[in-house]
């Protein structure tokens, strides 16, 4: 599975973009504005090609093991291997606070902000996982 993060919008608190998987548009994503010096928490990824894994350990982990179904979280999507990142998720949320350096993914995209994150946090997770769980790669390329 391919996927890719074309961003179009950047501010100075939030950058938009359109994920498609395999060619076909999935969902908005929103991550942190461009720094020219990596601000820790506040920097989205450079542009590059990653590979997509499972996190199964850690807070968000946990928080999602709670609240969805083991259908909906066997583990969180990481970007994988970002040089200068740690812990880069992809994962629920609507504003450039809830981002910390991870890519949030939602149906609507404003300036700014991302509506509907966990309806398309749900459908683009289950796509990817089943994915990952057949033992497939995934890959993500963002420019």
């Amino acid at each position: 599975m391919h996927l890719k993060l074309n961003r179009f919008l950047t501010t100075d608190k939030s950058t938009i973009g359109t994920l498609h998987i395999d060619g076909v548009f999935e969902c908005y994503t929103l991550e942190d504005p461009y720094h020219e010096t990596k601000i820790p928490g506040e920097t989205r990824i450079p542009e590059g090609l990653y590979t997509v894994g499972l996190r199964t350990v850690g807070g968000f982990h946990q928080r999602y093991s709670k609240k969805f179904s083991p259908h909906h979280n066997g583990g969180m999507l990481q970007v994988q291997d970002v040089k200068g990142f740690e812990y880069i998720l992809m994962h629920i949320g609507n504003w450039p606070g809830d981002t910390e350096g991870c890519v949030l993914v939602g149906w609507k995209a404003g300036r700014d902000y991302i509506y509907e994150s966990t309806n398309a946090y749900l459908a683009f997770y289950n796509k990817v996982y089943a994915v990952l769980a057949d033992g497939h790669k995934v890959t993500l390329a963002i420019n």
